[in-house]
């Protein structure tokens, strides 16, 4: 389905997307701050610093990774990597 360029592409694109989308559902009805989300989801506070900064798509997480800040966001893991989320 991918060649290796493209399915670094997709990937780069999926990553830059998840840092768009944390940053904004960080702050959709109040700020929350990195360490209550860290509080919250389990997460690392380094690792969500690395996630919401990574505008250029070259961090990678584990599905794991990504339902814990969703319960933490309390949104579905779908709406982390939606394309148009806002």
């Amino acid at each position: 389905m991918f060649g290796g360029e493209k399915l670094e592409t997709y990937i780069s694109d999926i990553s830059k997307r998840l840092s768009n989308n944390l940053r904004m559902l960080m702050v959709q009805d109040r700020v929350m701050k990195v360490t209550e989300l860290s509080k919250k989801s389990g997460v690392s506070v380094a690792a969500i610093s690395r996630m919401r900064n990574d505008y250029l798509g070259k961090s990678h997480y584990t599905l794991d990774t990504l339902a814990k800040l969703a319960k933490g966001l309390e949104v579905d893991v779908a709406d982390l990597l939606k394309k148009d989320l806002f």
